[in-house]
């Protein structure tokens, strides 16, 4: 209600904490949460009998409630000065109540500030559903990523009320830009910074403005008054930026996108050449009017990738011509991810290698280490996708599993094979992506089969068991498959944040003692490749196959004996 409105200080009766209305008493802006509170005098029937209540809930549930306590008016439907008064910001899940734009947190995520350029609104057109759609999951890929890398909202309200103070209603979205986000991380790093991302489209000018570089827009044209020319370079050298040559079909930039179709004469603006790319320092002067360009601000950095030997991580193919062979580190992801396109497998093999061209075959999770393929060839990489898309026995894979209980041996038929059935990609709210099994099959399930070759307890120096180590091979290939499996027999991996919801290191992650975990229990520690097809086309394994092994004891018999 408005200043003085009469529902106030039965508002403070009824629902606000004794701190709280201390508070507003003396002139303090207090944020409450109303979770189903008993509610207020007239509230029932819409319109309350106070004046200050219209519609209502009886029974508002996760409500964030702003109360002020101004020092002259403020509203325009009362003229008392001084007198609090209390505005329904937003729920607690971030959706706003009584409509109107704002930031719109997260329990687990940033407060992202909208484009005031892309901002959507109810005139905006859906974007083709063509070949813009495949590009989708990066979007997707970035959305995630800022869920799970940003800092905790509730940590910060937390430090708030332990300095007496409450977080202010209105959020500094303009803060200045860090500019050591890209300098060697510290070796243990695990709660990195949030990201940050601003879009930028060039609007000014007109068509027949001369085009600049893109560190040069990026510099001029951030908010905050910009960052150093050199700082946008090294985004854009580090992968953390991406543009295209017309706006996307999202929100305000609709109309702007339209005009520019129209303009140029663009017939497909769905073509590749128009989608959103990874930026490079090679690009030149393509940023002109109508230019689109995404940066991330602070990257998620991966530290093992820098303190690992990788010329040491070589196990075979030095002197091959269509492959190499490595022992991937854990911490270390295998392809490029949206805001970092260094620290990685691929870029830091080629590196080290001093090869122009490097492709990835088959991924390993980011905190699993082991033997990993990588193709220096197209045609290599086209071969080796065929075998292990064959699942004939081809190729072998296997892991070594690290598990507190051992894997029971009830849940294996008579030749010592688990199997399941699968839902992959499966999303909960707040909750990673996730694959979860069944013991029965359905339509939309897809079939898991991993055999258990033996099992051995795992002994510190001082003779107490600590786990299990299961030797198993892959029969199948499916997203998260070692990990879901082992979890639904009551055996999750030793450090798995996302199915153990039980575990130590699981109750550390929910309070924030971490973001990310490097490594887990689980190492691809041998390959076995044997193509014995009769297909004319070219063999680039020897006849009676070839073995690929780690070359390092996985972590657990290290950090344990």
């Amino acid at each position: 209600g408005g200043e003085g409105s009469p529902c106030f200080p039965r508002f403070l009766e009824h629902a606000a904490p004794t701190r709280a209305r201390a508070q507003v008493q003396q002139g303090r802006q207090v944020l409450l949460f109303a979770d189903g509170h008993p509610g207020l005098p007239g509230e029932r029937g819409g319109r309350g009998g106070d004046q200050g209540l219209h519609r209502v809930p009886r029974r508002p549930r996760g409500v964030l409630l702003a109360v002020h306590a101004s020092s002259s008016s403020s509203s325009s439907t009362s003229s008392t000065p001084g007198a609090p008064f209390c505005a329904m910001r937003e729920r607690f899940d971030g959706s706003s109540v009584g409509g109107g734009q704002g930031p719109r947190p997260s329990p687990n995520g940033p407060l992202r500030r909208p484009s005031p350029v892309l901002r959507p609104h109810h005139g905006a057109r859906p974007a083709p559903a063509t070949r813009e759609e495949e590009h989708r999951g990066r979007l997707e890929e970035e959305e995630a990523h800022d869920k799970e890398g940003a800092q905790s909202q509730a940590a910060a309200g937390a430090a708030g009320a332990a300095a007496d103070t409450l977080p202010p209603l209105e959020h500094h979205h303009h803060q200045p830009y860090r500019l050591d986000v890209l300098d060697p991380p510290p070796p243990n790093l695990v709660s990195p910074l949030g990201p940050r991302v601003e879009h930028i489209v060039i609007s000014g000018g007109g068509a027949g403005a001369a085009p600049s570089r893109l560190s040069s827009a990026i510099a001029s044209l951030l908010p905050c008054g910009g960052v150093p020319l050199e700082f946008a370079e090294r985004l854009i050298a580090f992968g953390a930026v991406h543009w295209s040559p017309i706006p996307p079909a999202i929100g305000h930039a609709v109309a702007l996108r339209d005009e520019l179709v129209r303009e140029r004469g663009i017939k497909d603006p769905t073509h590749p050449r128009y989608a959103c790319r990874r930026a490079k320092p090679s690009d030149g002067e393509v940023a002109g009017y109508g230019t689109y360009i995404r940066v991330h601000l602070q990257p998620r950095r991966f530290p093992a990738a820098l303190r690992t030997d990788w010329s040491k991580r070589v196990v075979e193919g030095l002197d091959s011509e269509h492959y190499v062979v490595i022992d991937k580190p854990y911490g270390v992801g295998v392809p490029p991810t949206v805001d970092n396109a260094e620290e990685n497998c691929l870029h830091m093999t080629r590196r080290v290698l001093g090869l122009e061209d490097l492709r990835i075959t088959h991924r390993l999770d980011q905190p699993t280490s082991g033997v990993l393929v990588l193709a220096r060839t197209k045609e290599f990489a086209s071969y080796f996708n065929g075998l292990l898309a064959r699942r004939d026995g081809s190729v072998r894979k296997h892991y070594k599993v690290f598990t507190r209980r051992e894997v029971p041996r009830g849940a294996l038929d008579e030749e010592g094979v688990l199997t399941h059935y699968a839902r992959v990609g499966v999303r909960a709210a707040k909750s990673k992506t996730r694959t979860v099994m069944y013991d029965e099959d359905a339509e939309g399930r897809h079939v898991c089969k991993l055999r258990v070759l033996g099992s051995e307890a795992v002994v510190d120096g001082g003779g107490k068991v600590q786990g299990y180590e299961t030797e198993v091979v892959l029969m199948t290939g499916r997203t998260h498959q070692i990990r879901a499996q082992f979890a639904a027999v009551g055996c999750p991996v030793v450090g798995d944040t996302v199915y153990d919801g039980r575990g130590e290191d699981s109750a550390r992650y929910r309070e924030g003692e971490f973001e990310f975990l490097e490594k887990i229990g689980l190492q691809a520690c041998k390959m076995a490749v044997k193509d014995e097809s009769s297909s004319p086309s070219p063999k680039y394994f020897p006849a009676q196959g070839i073995e690929f092994s780690a070359l390092s004891d996985p972590w657990w018999r290290v950090e344990l004996s």
